[in-house]
């Protein structure tokens, strides 16, 4: 599966900004918004009614998750980078040139036995791994099944609200870029160590 490559809040930017005295706001990457979703999609298990937010790949770790904005942004959370080449309809995220990934409850035969949303390749019904940091993101399919036999009728999530995203929370407004300057970086850390140590609601 093709690389998804991402945007990068431009936090380093603001940083220097503020080292060399500017007084100007947090300049803007071209070719698109920098900014982090302020909401995100919490997804519905049809079978449970469990609901959660944060989004896992095959190693169902913590750090290693994904959030989808309600304006259909895909988040790397880990990362705090945003995927330029991902479009979300509903529970489907749509990379690239067309290949397809759902959002799905199961469990991961490895580890705890609580059922949660897992990144899953369309095509094959096998997980999905979140591969490589900052810039080099990739999607790739694994040979793990989410079931067999698969299908996706009764574990593809259901939208079923938003949340603020707790990464951006305390930011500027959804006009500008979040979290700029020194200030910016303290509500940005702890944003971060919240989304971390999400546990799966219920």
């Amino acid at each position: 599966m093709r690389i998804a490559r991402v945007r990068r809040l431009p936090l380093l930017i603001c940083v220097l900004t503020v080292i060399v005295g500017s007084s100007g706001g947090c300049q803007s990457q071209s070719g698109g918004a920098t900014e982090l979703p302020r909401e995100v999609i919490v997804w519905e298990d049809p079978e449970t009614g469990d609901r959660g937010s944060p989004i896992r790949d095959v190693n169902n770790d913590e750090d290693r998750i994904v959030v989808v904005g309600t304006n259909g942004d895909v988040q790397f959370v880990a990362d705090g980078t945003v995927c330029n080449d991902c479009d979300t309809e509903e529970a489907t995220i749509t990379i690239g040139s067309g290949d397809l990934i759902d959002i799905r409850f199961g469990v991961r035969q490895e580890g705890d036995q609580t059922r949660r949303p897992f990144l899953v390749d369309r095509n094959s019904g096998n997980f999905i791994e979140l591969v490589g940091s900052s810039n080099a993101i990739t999607f790739q399919v694994t040979s793990i099944p989410l079931e067999d036999p698969n299908d996706s009728s009764d574990d593809l999530a259901i939208r079923a609200g938003s949340e603020d995203n707790p990464t951006v929370e305390g930011g500027s407004g959804s006009g500008s870029a979040p979290l700029c300057g020194i200030l910016g970086f303290v509500p940005l850390a702890l944003g971060l160590l919240v989304m971390l140590n999400w546990r799966k609601r219920r």
